[in-house]
């Protein structure tokens, strides 16, 4: 589940290549002679961290690829290979022995933005030097790659992005993770919450076969697969890593984790085992009820509305959220409630990893910020995001939980706490022993109460909900937003689309750093909840 490539990114074991080079005739000290590379004669090398090669005669000086950024070598098997036609039209020649190097380029002005590119090397008769070449590259990638899953559970959601997921999953990820090597077990769910089903019926043993589970869908597919996880595999939480295709109507996950919605990225990100930590928050929705995670976002008001009324109009797309957006402009009267919050002052590591002013550093699509958050995984990072996001549960869940009597009062109609289920483990947010913080209570009617987690970043969104939010520094960010007309509500929703939401943009529209949050409805009050896009009645 977390959406980089650095120079940090792949610490792996230095390749020998005197050692693990195999000998044969189109070896010379190193280099390969008698290969073509994209069809030109080319002499190639390979150096403990990068595959080098160069065209006699052709393009001057050495061109590099790092072997972190090979994603698989693949020789082509000869029933597939296309002959050469002729010029003049006669016999075709037939296609010399031929492999794919698999990897990827970045979009230009958009590193994080990658796109697929596939390396044709052919040798012009001796397909034993091929495959022995071959065999040494894939030697040198292994030797720097050794965080790459091996074996992945893939859970499909058919009916996410207008039913275009399991399309995608077969014409983009699976041919990735084959070319990978990864083994692949794929599930499409039925129904909602069958998440749940498909992960209750595997022992701890089945789950343990598994590096990762990778979820191809939307938000809620994603959502779903976190809180199955914490429902009926807490304690294997630690050991897995989490992936999020997108294929949904928003993406906010995927768009957070990389910058952008490519699934080819994600993907590409998933096999070449890049990751980092994500903040999740739990949501207490009171007493008898199991708690419920969310990985981006928490809202009642205007998007709980909205999400409540969207799922009866999922035929219409992402368009359902337009259509019903402005209907409950138009319809919506807010809601009464009592926020309080636990202010969160940025201390510890996250402190260090922010820098001096920190506390408003805006979050972008590449964020050197986020990028960072990789190193408390205690694995590698890339520099352009990061594809694997582990979510790890508190070490005492009561420690943590907000006391009932710790509210500065109000009725007990609603229960709403949350603090990042990683807050206890993940050394960049606030530590056990830090001194208690006085709870601060707002009530009034709000237009949209919102606990952002990442910077949630979308398409509408390009900077983020909070435009000073960031992966894994242990803080909600809380939006409250008065009870607007109409008119104040587009201003603000403009706002957000154009630059996202930060302390002080727009007057009586307050954006707080938290570490818990107590939301108490008004009495007779109904909340409607919106949950990384699932709607989740108080």
């Amino acid at each position: 589940m977390s959406a980089g490539v650095s120079a940090r990114r792949q610490r792996g074991k230095s390749f020998d290549l005197e050692s693990q080079t195999p000998a044969f005739s189109s070896s010379v000290d190193g280099q390969w002679e008698g290969l073509r590379l994209e069809g030109e004669p080319a002499q190639l090398r390979l150096t403990p961290t990068h595959l080098e090669w160069m065209f006699p005669g052709g393009r001057p000086g050495w061109h590099s690829l790092p072997l972190c950024e090979i994603i698989g070598v693949r020789p082509v098997p000869e029933a597939a290979r296309v002959p050469k036609a002729t010029w003049w039209g006669g016999q075709a020649a037939p296609c010399p022995p031929t492999a794919h190097i698999h990897t990827f380029r970045r979009a230009p002005g958009r590193p994080w933005e990658w796109h697929p590119r596939v390396i044709p090397v052919s040798h012009f008769d001796d397909s034993r030097a091929l495959d022995a070449w071959c065999h040494s590259l894939q030697q040198g990638v292994a030797a720097v790659s050794t965080s790459r899953p091996r074996s992945l559970l893939i859970i499909v959601n058919p009916v996410s992005g207008a039913g275009r997921a399991p399309a995608l999953a077969h014409a983009v990820l699976l041919p990735v993770l084959r070319a990978a090597g990864v083994a692949c077990t794929v599930r499409a769910t039925r129904c909602r919450n069958h998440t749940v089903a498909l992960l209750r019926a595997l022992s701890p043993a089945q789950l343990a076969a598994y590096d990762g589970i990778v979820a191809v869908g939307g938000d809620g597919a994603f959502h779903e697969l976190v809180n199955s996880l914490f429902s009926e595999h807490r304690a294997s939480l630690r050991a897995l890593r989490l992936a999020h295709v997108p294929a949904g109507s928003t993406d906010a996950v995927a768009c957070s984790l990389h910058g952008c919605r490519s699934a080819f990225g994600a993907a590409a990100r998933v096999a070449l085992g890049d990751d980092g930590l994500l903040d999740v928050l739990r949501v207490d929705l009171g007493p008898g009820r199991a708690p419920v995670h969310a990985c981006c976002i928490a809202a009642a008001g205007f998007m709980g509305e909205v999400c409540a009324r969207a799922e009866a109009w999922r035929a219409l797309g992402p368009l359902r959220y337009d259509l019903l957006g402005a209907a409950a402009l138009l319809t919506g009267r807010g809601v009464r409630a009592r926020v309080s919050t636990l202010p969160s002052p940025l201390t510890g590591m996250a402190a260090e990893r922010l820098g001096p002013g920190a506390e408003g550093a805006a979050c972008r699509a590449g964020c050197p910020v986020c990028e960072l958050a990789g190193e408390g995984a205690g694995a590698s990072a890339s520099s352009d995001g990061d594809v694997w996001s582990e979510t790890d549960p508190p070490l005492d869940t009561d420690a943590r939980r907000v006391p009932s009597d710790a509210s500065p009062g109000g009725t007990d109609d609603l229960h709403q706490q949350g603090s990042p289920s990683a807050l206890a483990l993940d050394p960049m947010g606030p530590q056990p022993g830090t001194p208690p913080t006085k709870w601060e209570s707002r009530e009034g009617r709000w237009r949209s109460v919102k606990l952002i987690v990442t910077p949630c970043r979308s398409d509408k969104t390009p900077c983020g909900m909070a435009r000073a939010g960031h992966l894994a520094d242990g803080r909600v960010k809380v939006v409250l937003v008065p009870n607007l007309g109409a008119l104040g509500m587009l201003r603000v929703l403009a706002h957000m689309a154009a630059r996202g939401l930060a302390a002080g943009d727009l007057p009586g529209v307050e954006v707080l750093d938290v570490r818990a949050v107590r939301v108490e409805g008004g009495r007779g009050a109904n909340l409607d909840w919106n949950l990384d896009g699932e709607a989740t009645p108080a």
